[in-house]
């Protein structure tokens, strides 16, 4: 009615692994295993969500029809904009407040929130996106890197983040209680990689770097008031400086 002539839907990179137990680099051809006993509501309702979006176009009139681009983000990380509780932030606080004292042996794919969105803005640009799934994800990492990349930088505060990995016999343990962690435990030992050629290739993005990522994130979750207490008052000016210029550099 409006003339609407392309839309860019965000889904998820679960849409893509979610329900999958193989241990392989996943690309936009791959779709979720939804039939997956116990998969998790949320990673069920990305690949049900993303396949009625097409299934939609598809069926439109063809004087209805519009472009249709799906992006796909891993785990988004990267400074919030205002105080709200989400997932991906939930590691860093539990991190901070001392709540992780080791990492289960977890693999997962990170991208940095402002690539997300610049992903949006060159999809919509692009004339080679219509009609496409796009993988945004920037980097493969277990939880215990995100652990050392957190403690370099903040335990010199006396935060005192503990990079170690959680045996997974433990993990197995303490599934039986631990409703989180239950409902990763089918993903701990797998290395299960999010292959982002085709954004890269077609639309040109490039990522920032996992460091500055996580470093400036969690700076603004303790700003924000998300962590117990704030150890940073006492640091030097320059450093937030030398953290904002890294983060500018890589513009």
């Amino acid at each position: 009615k409006n003339g609407v002539k392309k839309v860019i839907l965000t889904s998820s990179l679960a849409s893509v692994i979610a329900g999958h137990s193989e241990s392989k680099k996943y690309d936009e051809g791959d779709w979720a295993n939804t039939d997956v006993k116990d998969l998790n509501v949320y990673m069920k309702s990305k690949p049900l969500a993303e396949r009625a979006a097409w299934k939609f176009v598809e069926e439109l009139p063809e004087d209805k029809k519009f472009e249709l681009t799906t992006i796909l983000p891993s785990v988004v990380l990267g400074p919030p904009l205002r105080i709200v509780d989400f997932e991906s932030a939930t590691m860093l606080i539990k991190l901070l407040n001392g709540d992780v004292p080791a990492q289960p042996q977890l693999t997962m794919d990170y991208v940095d929130v402002r690539d997300v969105a610049k992903a949006h803005i060159l999809a919509m640009e692009s004339h080679q996106s219509a009609g496409k799934r796009y993988i945004c994800s920037a980097h493969n990492r277990n939880l215990k890197d995100i652990a050392t990349i957190v403690a370099g930088e903040f335990n010199q505060y006396g935060y005192g983040v503990k990079p170690r990995n959680l045996p997974n016999w433990l993990v197995t343990i303490v599934a039986l209680w631990d409703k989180e962690v239950r409902e990763i435990k089918p993903m701990v030992g797998l290395d299960i990689v999010a292959d982002n050629t085709r954004i890269r290739t077609d639309l040109g993005l490039s990522f920032k770097p996992l460091d500055g990522t996580v470093i400036s994130m969690t700076y603004d979750l303790i700003a924000l008031g998300k962590i117990k207490k704030d150890r940073t008052k006492g640091m030097a000016q320059e450093k937030k400086t030398s953290l904002e210029k890294l983060m500018t550099e890589e513009n």
